[in-house]
């Protein structure tokens, strides 16, 4: 059992998956699964998956029969994490390769539910399926940067909670 689940919805996005999960594949965090969920694509994103699936252990797959969108997508990822904490990273984002070990330093350091990290555009600032995830200022907050569920490390018992 991995201390760090990253849950990867994806929908036809095979223009980009290499270099997603590339990044993911490269991360210095080693105690790290990848949860790879295919919304029933029809391109060839799930043979791209199956690809890095059978040369790296630490990626999972589900794979829908129908498109059932996003939100549906991280929750069946969510459904199989068994880490302390969870983490997404969309299909066309890819991240510096510390990224998760820069969030488990702080979430670790800090006993935070969360621990957050910067959303960068890329050259392609008008492009939303060309972002950077990059982590530049260990001192970022939730309160800071962009705001998505993909720049932040949440430990497991904070999803799925009501907050009143």
């Amino acid at each position: 059992m991995a201390k760090v689940n990253v849950i990867v919805p994806n929908y036809n996005n095979e223009k980009y998956l290499e270099r997603c999960l590339t990044s993911l594949q490269n991360q210095t965090e080693k105690d790290i699964e990848f949860i790879l969920v295919d919304d029933a694509s029809t391109n060839k994103s799930l043979d791209i998956m199956e690809i890095y699936h059978n040369k790296d252990s630490r990626f999972k797959i589900i794979s829908s029969s129908k498109n059932e969108g996003v939100s549906i997508a991280r929750n069946k990822g969510i459904e199989i994490a068994t880490g302390k904490y969870i983490g997404f990273v969309d299909s066309d984002d890819y991240i510096c390769q510390d990224y998760y070990a820069i969030l488990m330093e702080k979430i670790k350091d800090t006993s935070l539910l969360v621990s957050s990290g910067r959303l960068y555009p890329s050259l392609f600032p008008y492009a939303s399926s060309k972002k950077v995830v990059d982590f530049k200022d260990k001192k970022s907050s939730l309160t800071t940067g962009d705001v998505s569920v993909c720049n932040h490390l949440f430990q497991r018992g904070l999803i799925g909670m009501t907050v009143f």
